[in-house]
This record gives structure tokens, C-alpha cells and sequence, in this order.
């Protein structure tokens, strides 16, 4: 008997049923969004107000395009009038209103590309990706703070319009003093910086965002 099969086996089960009790999972059924965590985005924009009509939005880590799709709609982009481009290195079925992009995150071309297909600087800059996760709390929580960190220099080097908005995941699991210094710095260019858990997020997942307002520009 293969012990290991059985094993994964009966957690893959428990997730199904989690799921099928979870009632963001049996909204986004009903309402159409891809993935439950759209509506994260939904809480955080009622929340602090980041997407409006007319806002250009870059959506890193897009697949399979549950934050897009909230975006597209917060921003009024339609059909021959999009305002969102969705990043991922995996596809993505096609959203009205939003342009895909196929690439790796960071690379160096990309934001050449992001702001040509935008064409212009974004209001709005997400990020709901996660490192690779090894299991181990402190490695994946330095893994997080790093493409953290890559996000908002990817943000603040030239694709966010001044006043515009960061909206970035977290996984918390260190003592805090790395973050702090991280924050430390991302203060230094956003007028304000909040930490939010929203309610759509899994009680046991270590998962924050990060939500940096205010972009003052580049120097």
C-alpha cells in the first residue's frame, strides 16, 4: 500500500470539503469571479477606496484573474477600453477590459512592456503572488519580504503615477524587524502605510496586504 498517496490523498479531501462550506468560495461561484480572493481586493477597495472608474491598474501575479476581474470592474474597463494589464507567467482566460501579459516577475523588460501596454503610468499597482513556499515559517517569511520588496521597487521605479496606491501580500512569520525596516523605507516614498488582514482571508493563513498610498513620485 502506498502510505504516501493515501495521505495526500485525505488532505486533498479536506480541502474539498473546506471548500465546499466556504462561503466565499460558493459566492465567487455565484457571482462569476475566478477565485475566492477576489474578494480580498473587494474588502480592502471599500475598505481604503484605491480603485475608482478611470484608474489604470497593473495586476502582478494575475492567474487566473479573480483580482482583475474586480479591477476591470472598479475601473470601468470594458471591452476596447482596457485599463488593467494582468502579469503572470501562466495564462490566463481573456478578461474583458484587461490586457495580458505573459512573463516572469521581476524581469528586466517588464516594466518597459507594462507601461506601453497601459500607456501611461497606473494609479493602482497589486500583487497577490506568494513565493514559493518550503513549509519552513521563517523561509518563506523572508522569501515574501523579498518579492515584497521587489514589488515596490518594481512600483516606485516608474510604473506607479504620483498619488497612486500599492496593494501588496505579506506572509508574516519572523520576529517583525526586518518588515519594520522594510516599512521603514516604503514610508519614505508613500504618504500612508497601512497593514490589513481582511476577512475574506483564511483564519489560519499567516497572509497580510500591505497597502502604501500617497505615492509621492519619483525624485
Amino acid at each position: 500500500m502506498n502510505h504516501s498517496r493515501k495521505k495526500v490523498s485525505a488532505s486533498s479531501s479536506r480541502w474539498l470539503q473546506r471548500d465546499r462550506r466556504d462561503a466565499y468560495v460558493k459566492a465567487a461561484a455565484r457571482e462569476g469571479y475566478r477565485s475566492r480572493s477576489a474578494y480580498k481586493l473587494v474588502e480592502m477597495n471599500k475598505r481604503f477606496g484605491f480603485l475608482r472608474k478611470g484608474s489604470k491598474v497593473v495586476d502582478l501575479g494575475a492567474a487566473p484573474g479573480g483580482w482583475s476581474q474586480v479591477a476591470a470592474k472598479c475601473a470601468g474597463a470594458r471591452e476596447g477600453l482596457e485599463r488593467v494589464v494582468a502579469v503572470d507567467v501562466l495564462d490566463m482566460e481573456p478578461i474583458a477590459g484587461c490586457r495580458f501579459l505573459r512573463a516572469e516577475f521581476p524581469a528586466p523588460d517588464l516594466s518597459g512592456k507594462v507601461l506601453d501596454a497601459l500607456n501611461g503610468r497606473a494609479n493602482v499597482v497589486l500583487s497577490d503572488m506568494l513565493a514559493n513556499v518550503s513549509g519552513n515559517r521563517l523561509v518563506d517569511y523572508q522569501r515574501s519580504l523579498e518579492l515584497c520588496g521587489n514589488v515596490e521597487a518594481f512600483a516606485s521605479g516608474g510604473i506607479l503615477a504620483s498619488g497612486g496606491t500599492l496593494c501588496c501580500k505579506l506572509l508574516r512569520g519572523g520576529d517583525g524587524s526586518d518588515e519594520k525596516e522594510m516599512l521603514a523605507d516604503w514610508r519614505k516614498r508613500f504618504d500612508s502605510l497601512v497593514r490589513f488582514k481582511p476577512k475574506a482571508s483564511r483564519g489560519e493563513s499567516a497572509e497580510i496586504y500591505l497597502v502604501a498610498s500617497g505615492f509621492r513620485g519619483l525624485p
